[in-house]
């Protein structure tokens, strides 16, 4: 009976799944391709090609083979097994069901041979099918509808998103399918249950995921399938949130470096080099800003995505306890993975985002910032980063307690001032270079005062806050110097309001700026360009703008005083002379420190002008366009 063809024994036996006939035949093709001989093994291959054989006889072949796993081996089988592996989930319920039976009977009779083929098979499907985060939510709903029973919550997940349930053209454009979402299901199952199986395997799937992951060059759209899929491992292996997460956001972060704005391209256009309708126009654009837009609409679509899972994460229906363990992953990320890199422009907005769903998650992370730029345990390079995102949080993070910014602000002057005490009277020329914690530092501390300020001068519940506590004329008086330092924008607009409101004296601080203009400081070019950076920026990316825009503080600008009389508009008008004399003096200061610089950045990414818009002082706004 051995002697039998394939073809025969399926023509004679079809209507029997469990047919010995046909086991002995599996069994012995495999066992004969071991040995060298490969004729009935080919005809065993063959046969279990989709382009030569109907669904029914599969699903007969692919039930068979898992009934004898035990005699596969990766070095003899592979073929065969990545043909199994790789082509079940395109079919019907019965093919999936078969190939998930053979996955797990695979990586149970032989894990160390088999277990690395069959994740990798369930992993290269991450590329092609898309799953929304919808069966996120629902899939989390079942689970705890179903007292952790997780097998039958995730049965009704498929069922919720099985096509007969959505009316025909309901998806929304560029959302899956409800066919892509079922397909998608099952690979998850599958996933879940050969993991259940072998439950160490979870490291080997972490390996594939990162291996598996498309290059930063792939089309959008192979890069949103992944990225879905790959967020919602994390339903069923929660404890992977931390290595899947650093994943996600390193890819992020590979594409939003190399994202450069209009002013940093050689040749580009006039007008937005991101708005489609410019090509129709300006007769089209160059090749670099082409792929310039092209990076950032794959950041925006990646993640917008990515914003939602951590809605998902942080919002969802977890106990607190759980969300609470979730940010501080989250928090670990940022430090690990993003707090340095310095040319990122979107990618440490996930952080800013996540501190919305609690207000403790805003304390924690300032707590984190301070500790990192305070202690001297931490590299100057963190320190200098930290200091950097310290005072662009404070500034920028709209919900934020004036309790709690009185209380960030005192305990960073604090260390200023301590600062001073130790090195003022050594010092008789600021030297960015031996001090560079300091001005960080200080610059963090007059970049929030530039939003905050009149917010805590106007405080009645603490009005000695600023003159007492934070002591602003010891720090910019000193002779450490910091405003011959520090960043000119900043500078120049603290200076503007620390004379509207008075908080420092007119005749003092011109001494001071005309001094600071008759010498030239070395360096000073090298370190603003270096420093000059403030991440948390007006967010550009239109998908993903909605996510950030209702909790980010914008510029207006200082509010002008009111009069009563005509007596009071000629001393507003005289203010008004001060503080323009003072910020021209300033910039001119600023402008001599510059001259031993023989370069100058392309870019720096400001974050206010001294308009009431959130743009470059140039006045052309980087606005990209979003996805078409």
């Amino acid at each position: 009976m051995a002697d039998l063809s394939l073809a025969a024994l399926l023509a004679r036996k079809a209507s029997s799944a469990r047919d010995e006939e046909l086991l002995t035949f599996a069994v012995q093709a495999l066992e004969r391709k071991a040995a060298g001989d490969s004729s009935t093994y080919t005809e065993l291959v063959e046969a279990l090609d989709p382009a030569k054989a109907d669904a029914t006889v599969c699903v007969l072949l692919v039930n068979t083979l898992a009934r004898c796993t035990g005699s596969l081996r990766l070095k003899s089988h592979k073929t065969l097994i990545n043909g199994v592996l790789g082509r079940g989930w395109s079919g019907d319920q019965a093919l999936a069901s078969a190939t998930e039976l053979f996955a797990i009977n695979a990586v149970s009779s032989n894990a160390p041979d088999l277990l690395g083929p069959s994740l990798s098979a369930l992993v290269h499907q991450f590329s092609s099918l898309r799953i929304d985060l919808l069966p996120f939510s629902a899939a989390a709903q079942a689970v705890e509808e179903h007292s952790g029973d997780y097998e039958a919550a995730m049965d009704a997940a498929e069922t919720v998103f099985a096509p007969a349930h959505t009316p025909a053209g309901s998806s929304e454009e560029g959302a899956p399918s409800p066919e892509e979402t079922q397909k998608a299901l099952r690979v998850h199952r599958a996933l879940r249950r050969v993991l259940e199986t072998v439950p160490t395997g979870a490291m080997t799937l972490v390996e594939l995921l990162s291996g598996s992951f498309p290059h930063r060059r792939k089309h959008v759209t192979i890069q949103i399938c992944f990225l879905s899929n790959l967020l919602y491992v994390l339903q069923y292996l929660p404890h992977l949130l931390k290595p899947i997460l650093s994943l996600v956001v390193d890819r992020l972060i590979r594409i939003d470096v190399e994202i450069v704005p209009p002013e940093a391209l050689d040749d580009h256009l006039p007008g937005d080099v991101f708005d489609m309708d410019d090509d129709e126009e300006g007769g089209g654009l160059s090749k670099e800003a082409e792929e310039n837009r092209a990076r950032s609409e794959k950041l925006d679509s990646m993640f917008a995505l990515t914003l939602r899972f951590v809605a998902s994460l942080l919002g969802g229906i977890a106990p607190m306890a759980d969300k609470e363990e979730a940010f501080k992953i989250v928090l670990a990320v940022f430090d690990a993975d993003v707090l340095t890199t310095f040319r990122s422009k979107f990618t440490q907005f996930i952080i800013f985002y996540a501190c919305t769903f609690q207000y403790s998650y805003v304390k924690e992370f300032l707590q984190a910032l301070l500790t990192k730029a305070i202690e001297k345990e931490h590299s100057d390079r963190s320190r200098v980063a930290a200091a950097a995102y310290l005072g662009s949080f404070v500034a920028r993070f709209k919900g934020m307690h004036l309790s709690t910014i009185r209380t960030s602000l005192s305990l960073l002057a604090r260390w200023v001032h301590d600062y001073i005490i130790a090195h003022d009277h050594d010092v008789t020329f600021p030297d960015p270079s031996v001090h560079t914690v300091f001005y960080s530092l200080v610059q963090a501390l007059l970049y929030a005062l530039c939003f905050r300020l009149q917010a805590l001068a106007e405080d009645q519940n603490k009005p000695s806050f600023v003159p007492l506590e934070l002591r602003l004329d010891r720090i910019i008086l000193s002779n450490l110097n910091p405003l011959k330092v520090v960043n000119q924008g900043v500078g120049e607009m603290f200076v503007t309001l620390a004379v509207r409101l008075r908080i420092l004296d007119e005749k003092t601080l011109s001494a001071l700026l005309h001094h600071n203009s008759s010498f030239v400081l070395p360096r000073a070019s090298e370190w603003d360009e270096e420093h000059s950076f403030f991440p948390f920026d007006p967010f550009q990316l239109p998908l993903s703008r909605p996510f950030i825009d209702p909790i980010l503080q914008g510029w207006d600008g200082p509010r002008a005083e009111e009069t009563d009389d005509e007596e009071s508009a000629v001393q507003s008008s005289r203010s008004a002379s001060v503080e323009e004399s003072i910020a021209m003096s300033l910039n001119s200061q600023l402008s001599l420190s510059d001259n031993d610089h023989r370069g100058s950045p392309v870019w720096k990414p400001m974050s206010f002008s001294p308009g009431r818009n959130d743009t470059p002082p140039t006045g052309r706004g980087w606005v990209p366009a979003g996805p078409r």
